[in-house]
């Protein structure tokens, strides 16, 4: 019986001893790590790569009026730009004076170097009544222009007046202007009065020329 017993065990260690020899060795003499079969390729790893968000194709920033590739069509005008008013042009004859001035009803005006002063001493003063000329000034209005007029524009002209009323007039609205010393000028209109206001005023701007214009 004893016999027996040892005959099991020893057959048990033979086949231990067995399967050890038999099991691979990794490098370093220690087991194979068992490895998983690399996946097949799929047909998304066949597509070419996209590109990224900072390609070269991303569409560059444009200025605000323009597009990608170039300036984008609109109306264009000698009155220039909606919104804006017309621009005084160059008539190739030397400008005297030049300004902006705000005059405020009866109280201050523009001498004809246009520049505001007390509305007593003036040579254009405002009033409820409209845009006045004193000290031999005067206007010819030109109705309905897109573009300044030019010297010889103003200087042609025949019928003067020495008071604009406002119904005549909108923003923007030109005039010629005859001085009291034979100049010619333009002015206009670039804010109008608010005349239900209890102190209106309105922003002239104007352009005296050089030569003196003969009687």
């Amino acid at each position: 019986m004893i016999a027996l017993i040892l005959l099991l065990i020893l057959l048990l260690v033979v086949a231990l001893v067995w399967a050890l020899l038999r099991e691979p060795q990794a490098p370093g003499g220690g087991a194979a790590a068992a490895t998983s079969p690399s996946p097949s390729p799929t047909a998304s790893s066949a597509l070419p790569p996209t590109e990224s968000p900072d390609s070269d194709l991303t569409p560059a920033a444009t200025e605000p009026g323009t597009s990608a590739s170039g300036p984008v069509d609109g109306p264009q005008s000698d009155a220039g730009e909606p919104g804006t008013p017309p621009q005084f042009g160059g008539s190739g004859v030397d400008i005297r004076y030049s300004g902006t001035e705000r005059v405020e009803f009866d109280y201050f005006g523009i001498d004809i170097n246009w520049r505001r002063g007390y509305a007593q001493s003036s040579d254009i003063t405002a009033s409820r009544g409209g845009i006045v000329g004193r000290e031999g000034t005067a206007f010819a209005l030109i109705n309905h222009a897109t573009t300044a007029p030019d010297f010889e524009t103003c200087r042609s002209q025949k019928s003067w007046t020495a008071v604009i009323n406002w119904s005549q007039v909108k923003l923007w609205s030109m005039a010629c202007i005859r001085t009291g010393d034979g100049r010619r000028g333009i002015m206009r209109i670039d804010e109008m009065p608010a005349l239900d206001e209890s102190s209106p005023s309105v922003v002239l701007t104007g352009q005296i020329w050089e030569p003196v214009v003969a009687a």
